[in-house]
């Protein structure tokens, strides 16, 4: 596997994705990149995705350790890598919990990878929709056309309204995937299954209608919502949007 850093963000979020080995050299110029990263974008919370980090040392331990010092908040995005044990033995502060999935994240950084900026993207043609910024983890997938695949990917929902949602990715595979999948052109049915708190999973169809690739997100146009999905997202929008406003956001 190739060595290299990936970075993005979502909402006030550093993800740094880490594959192959954290060692040596490399792991001296990936400090210095992810410091100079966290520099420019001025982002006060970090996550590292290290699930294809096969190898590490003690120069790629410090690398992350002392970059996290820098942020009020960071994590590790782990599954199950055997690599996280090499870190924990030196995170003496316990300055990096250890997260498992895209679930876990979107929990951790509740309010972090909230970005209100993204709003103003959100297919502006449906103003008519009472939209809502947050954070909810999103399952959505479609068929092949010989139903012989599912396709799944992985992403956070950003701003949601009845009638579409925005999403982000925080993993670069679904990511590419669903840049290369999901041409907005195609019209493909998918499906999607939006996690709520507190609440039974919100499962709905629709249509993507852009792949916003500077942003590595996509918008999406729900499609024949039945009544008793429409009553449930209306009403969990409309609780959470008094939360708000109440100064008690729990979304």
């Amino acid at each position: 596997m190739e060595n290299k850093i990936k970075a993005k963000r979502v909402g006030d979020v550093n993800i740094f994705e880490i594959c192959g080995e954290l060692t040596g050299a490399f792991a001296v110029r990936g400090q210095e990149a992810i410091q100079k990263s966290i520099q420019t974008n001025k982002k006060k919370s970090l996550l590292f995705n290290v699930q294809d980090l096969i190898a590490i040392d003690d120069l790629g331990v410090n690398a992350i350790l002392q970059n996290a010092g820098m942020v009020r908040k960071s994590a590790l995005l782990a599954g199950h890598c055997p690599v996280v044990s090499a870190i924990q033995r030196k995170d003496t502060s316990k300055r990096l919990p250890v997260l498992k999935n895209e679930a876990e994240v979107t929990n951790f950084f509740r309010l972090e990878l909230a970005a209100p900026s993204l709003e103003e993207q959100f297919y502006p043609e449906r103003r008519q929709f009472i939209r809502l910024t947050t954070v909810l983890p999103l399952h959505f997938w479609y068929q092949t056309e010989d139903n012989a695949q599912r396709m799944e990917f992985f992403a956070v929902v950003t701003n949601l309204s009845e009638g579409g949602l925005f999403a982000q990715f925080i993993e670069s595979v679904s990511e590419e995937a669903a840049k290369k999948m999901l041409n907005p052109y195609d019209l493909k049915l998918l499906y999607f299954r939006i996690g709520l708190l507190g609440e039974e999973p919100l499962s709905l169809r629709g249509k993507i209608i852009h792949n916003n690739n500077s942003e590595g997100g996509i918008g999406v146009e729900f499609y024949d919502i039945d009544d008793e999905n429409k009553i449930r997202m209306r009403d969990w929008i409309a609780r959470h949007l008094m939360e708000r406003e109440g100064g008690h956001d729990k979304t």
